[in-house]
């Protein structure tokens, strides 16, 4: 399942992320993945 092994390194990059991109980047990141499994799920019904 693509949602988990995208998030499984996530830990890894957190800081990366807020320095090189946007210090927001992980509360967008999480609203994206909350929408990603809330469809993923509506598929499965």
């Amino acid at each position: 399942q693509w949602l988990n092994s995208y998030s499984e390194y996530i830990g890894e990059v957190t800081d990366w992320y807020a320095q090189n991109v946007s210090p927001d980047f992980m509360e967008k990141r999480n609203k994206m993945m909350a929408i990603c499994k809330r469809k993923q799920s509506y598929g499965n019904r």
